[in-house]
């Protein structure tokens, strides 16, 4: 018998009880717009840092439901075509471990069960081992409880593979909406296998993301420990640089834009728009004559620093703070026709749906000429809840309310190596997505990442959501 007992989750196998997230796998119904599935991210060696983002991107609904509509809806429909094992190229770097994170759930009998003989390479063929990480790593992060018992015989590679339903996505489906292949297409793709998808759980293989994203920038190729913010950035501008072409290349109808001479209302940018993009005000004064000179600037994210013992409030106050342009930092004022003292100051014109916050936890020193980076362990508390009052006075919503909704984690002791988690509030509850593991946890458990524990594991990105959202 297998004992596994998460922060949270006291639940014995011969207790006869099950979670909320278990029944709900076990249930025959099936949300139409994905919300309830729970699909784990394959990875190839070093691609966690993208699994870990798209998983937070998937969950966010109104991100979901933005995809799946552009550049017009998808029927939802059963007979998508995955598969219930790996191809031979993507199945073979599964990591074998040799303890139990999968969630164990008794949905086994929803699926045919096939086994896997398939050696663990990456998708050169090269054999890999960086994505080996055994019980130590998971308990010196605070990633698994001490009560944990580990279970031998039965590798966590075999329990899925048998015992879980898997999705390759190693071709793109981009000409049936008539749009280029590109890294949207490729999200919507990933998006579509999992809506559609027969079952609620399993394993998703984003191959064909993979395959473009470093053909596209040669900056994420090769197996080197690449970071989960800066591919976040990346994504969102090529997705949004995307759909703003697609728009371009489409001859407009009254204002709408027509596919295939038919129109179609939901097709355009401003769902993105609204969705991730808020909008900063600069305001310069200068502190001779007293005049202003301000400017606009769109932002998908904010990366944020972080100080010892602080908060997230207290690091947005730091962001917002006013800051004296004096010395050699002087602002050209027209007005004076010279150098002059001022102060700047930056609020927030228009708020996103989709908050994201980064926190700048790497930094970079120089020494002797040379410079290096290191990691900063310090204690950030975030909340649930987050309300941002640095807003200008005809801001929108000014008072709106944020909830916390996803966490992506680094685990390591610097940028150029590790590994990225995201824990994520799913329809069906806190989640933890570790690559191919998916395992419930508790609200507490969401707190384990402020930085004031032992280990290596602190939250890198936050995703906060506005209460009320709609698309």
């Amino acid at each position: 018998m297998i004992l596994l007992k998460w922060i949270g989750i006291n639940r014995e196998t011969n207790s006869g009880t099950i979670s909320s997230q278990e029944e709900s796998l076990m249930t025959g119904f099936i949300c139409s717009d994905g919300g309830d599935k729970l699909f784990g991210f394959e990875n190839f060696g070093n691609t966690c840092y993208a699994n870990s983002v798209l998983q937070t991107l998937y969950y966010s609904k109104p991100f979901r439901d933005g995809v799946m509509r552009y550049p017009k809806p998808i029927s939802v429909s059963p007979n998508i075509q995955n598969t219930e094992s790996f191809s031979d190229d993507s199945a073979t770097h599964l990591e074998e471990s040799s303890f139990d994170l999968s969630l164990s759930f008794a949905s086994s009998s929803l699926i045919s069960h096939k086994s896997s003989n398939n050696s663990h390479t990456h998708m050169n063929g090269t054999r890999l081992h960086s994505r080996s990480f055994d019980a130590s790593f998971y308990k010196k992060n605070n990633l698994m409880d001490n009560t944990m018992l580990l279970n031998n015989d039965e590798t966590y590679k075999n329990r899925r593979l048998m015992g879980k339903f898997n999705v390759n996505i190693d071709s793109s489906h981009c000409s049936t909406y008539g749009m280029r292949e590109s890294l949207f297409t490729c999200v919507r793709d990933i998006f579509a296998s999992i809506i559609q998808s027969h079952v609620k759980d399993g394993i998703c293989s984003p191959t064909k993301l993979i395959e473009v994203l470093r053909r596209e920038n040669e900056f994420f190729r090769g197996n080197l420990h690449q970071d989960a913010h800066e591919f976040l950035n990346y994504l969102l501008n090529v997705i949004l640089e995307s759909i703003e072409e697609h728009d371009k290349l489409n001859t407009h109808t009254n204002g709408n834009i027509s596919i295939n001479g038919e129109s179609n209302c939901s097709v355009s940018a401003k769902w993105f728009h609204s969705i991730f993009e808020g909008v900063l005000t600069s305001e310069i004064q200068c502190l001779t004559c007293e005049s202003i000179t301000s400017h606009d600037e769109s932002f998908l994210d904010l990366s944020i620093d972080v100080n010892k013992n602080t908060s997230v409030t207290s690091c947005l106050n730091s962001f917002f703070s006013p800051e004296i342009l004096a010395g050699n930092n002087k602002f050209y004022c027209d007005f004076c026709g010279d150098l002059q003292e001022a102060e700047k100051r930056i609020k927030i014109k228009r708020l996103p749906k989709i908050l994201a916050l980064h926190l700048k936890r790497f930094r970079c020193i120089e020494e002797n000429g040379n410079y290096t980076f290191s990691k900063l362990f310090h204690t950030v508390v975030y909340p649930y809840y987050l309300r941002l009052s640095n807003t200008t006075d005809d801001a929108n919503d000014p008072d709106r309310l944020y909830e916390l909704y996803a966490v992506v984690v680094h685990l390591g002791s610097g940028p150029y190596h590790g590994h990225y988690v995201s824990v994520i509030k799913t329809e069906l509850g806190w989640t933890l997505f570790d690559d191919e593991r998916v395992v419930p946890v508790n609200e507490i458990f969401v707190r384990r990442f402020f930085g004031d524990l032992p280990g290596e594991a602190t939250a890198y990105v936050l995703f906060y959501q506005t209460l009320d959202i709609t698309l």
